[in-house]
């Protein structure tokens, strides 16, 4: 039975190497995680615990991962011969999506009927997977941290990212999703706190990495652009460079607790 370990980190402390606030493990069943799919996924994909077993375990059907050539032709270049299938970034990102909601019920002790919780979408604008409403008692529990106020928090957007390679920090293109619902919000009460979900399930156990953006005296909206779209970024996340991934996670959270 797949193993799950959830961990919890702020915002401010991103990298993974270091200790997380608190960390808990559960598992699910592939047949369980085929049944969450259709109840979390935004997508209509059937029988989800079918690719969480290919995903994590290709070894276990290589047949299924050959390619199926019948020629070779001279070589081109730097052109080169598929010999195995791909993994598709849109099942790992469903896989994702399905997971965070039963991590964050076993690490509550709460049935996953009893978090409350929407999916949200939008068709003009990048906008996080979902909405989840946590009391500031459950969000102690989740990152017992001194550092973060008891105070009533709204409803928190949340982003999941998966990903199928090493990692350290929060995804920046996460922020991006953060950023386009605050701005839409409009809403000083709204603006600074959210969540992002970060899944490896490439690695030996499947992390599910939470974030937690919980807005501290130095976050303006206008500081969190800045430092998200870095110079030479714009508009575009995707494809940063590790180095510069590092930089903007650090700024960043330097206007969240």
């Amino acid at each position: 039975m797949p193993l799950f370990i959830s961990q919890f980190y702020l915002a401010s402390n991103p990298d993974k190497r270091w200790k997380p606030l608190k960390e808990h493990e559960f598992s699910l069943s592939s047949h369980h995680i085929g049944n969450l799919g259709e109840l979390y996924s935004g997508t209509l994909i059937r029988h989800l615990g079918q690719h969480y077993g290919l995903y994590t375990n290709p070894s276990t059907s290589p047949i299924s991962w050959h390619v199926h050539n019948t020629s070779f032709g001279i070589k081109v270049g730097r052109i080169e011969f598929q010999n195995e299938k791909q993994r598709a970034q849109a099942i790992s990102g469903n896989i994702g999506e399905v997971l965070v909601i039963p991590g964050l019920a076993s690490t509550l002790k709460t049935p996953m009927n009893k978090l409350n919780f929407h999916r949200i979408k939008a068709q003009q604008m990048k906008c996080p997977d979902y909405r989840i409403s946590l009391s500031s008692s459950d969000l102690n529990k989740l990152w017992p941290s001194k550092a973060i106020p008891t105070i009533v928090v709204p409803d928190l957007p949340l982003e999941v990212k998966s990903c199928l390679k090493e990692d350290n920090y929060y995804p920046v293109e996460a922020l991006q999703q953060l950023y386009e619902y605050w701005k839409e919000c409009n809403n000083p009460l709204i603006e600074g706190y959210g969540l992002i979900a970060r899944i490896n399930i490439a690695e030996p156990y499947t992390y599910i990495r939470y974030y937690l953006f919980f807005k501290n005296n130095r976050f303006t909206m206008g500081r969190f652009k800045k430092a998200a779209y870095a110079q030479g970024l714009r508009k575009s996340l995707s494809g940063v460079k590790k180095s510069k991934q590092q930089r903007i996670v650090e700024t960043v959270g330097g206007l969240f607790f």
